[in-house]
Parts: structure tokens; C-alpha cells; sequence
């Protein structure tokens, strides 16, 4: 049995897996073969797919327009945003239906500033 929190509870990441040992390990081996953490390592990379799949995640290359991931997660901070740096230049950006508009407001005004201002 599995428990997706950020679908059913709009969390932004995380999801419980209960059950034996033996099919725990076996959730784990299909998880790496089905590509559980590609997109993740492939950013890293600086790649992206071609055909992404339609989320209410975004990854945002920072770098692309001259900004440090770790700096506008801490501008952000400040506003009371949270996003989720995986590099100097690229972050992730979860948003779910208890995330008010304004809220997508504060990003853009932040980040439009930072770009001004660098």
C-alpha cells in the first residue's frame, strides 16, 4: 500500500510505501528502472525533456537570466515562499490547490527584481 501526500493532501513532496521487507525491495529495483530520479539527475546535468509531462511542478533555470538558485530561494524565503534549489541555477517549484494566486504574484516580483537589480 502507498500514500502519496502531495497528491491527496497537497504536500509538496513525499508518499509512504508500507509493506514487507521483500516488497519493499522490489518497489525500490522498479522505482530505478521505471526512472525514479532521472528528471532529478538530468537537470543536474542541464538537460531537459523534450516532451515534459504535464505537472503542477515547474523547474526554473534561474541560471539562464544570470541568477543563483540558492539566492532566490532565500529572497523567496523572506517572503514566505518556499521552492526547492537543486543547483546553483536550477530549482523546483511545486504548486497545489491550497497555493493562493498572490503567492505566484510574489515569485515573479522577486525574481523580476533580482533580474533588475544584478
Amino acid at each position: 500500500m502507498s500514500i502519496c501526500f502531495s497528491k491527496g493532501l497537497g504536500a509538496p513532496v513525499g508518499s509512504v510505501l508500507v509493506g514487507s521487507k521483500q516488497n519493499i525491495k522490489k518497489a525500490r529495483h522498479f522505482r530505478k528502472l521505471l526512472g525514479g530520479g532521472l528528471a532529478s539527475e538530468f537537470s543536474k546535468l542541464g538537460m531537459s525533456f523534450a516532451h515534459p509531462v504535464e505537472t503542477n511542478m515547474v523547474f526554473a533555470d534561474f541560471g539562464s537570466v544570470g541568477l543563483n538558485t540558492y539566492d532566490v530561494t532565500a529572497e523567496l524565503q523572506k517572503s514566505g515562499v518556499l521552492i526547492m534549489p537543486y543547483s546553483d541555477s536550477v530549482a523546483r517549484i511545486v504548486f497545489h490547490f491550497q497555493i493562493e494566486e498572490h503567492v505566484v504574484d510574489t515569485i515573479l516580483d522577486v525574481v523580476k527584481n533580482m533580474c533588475l537589480n544584478k
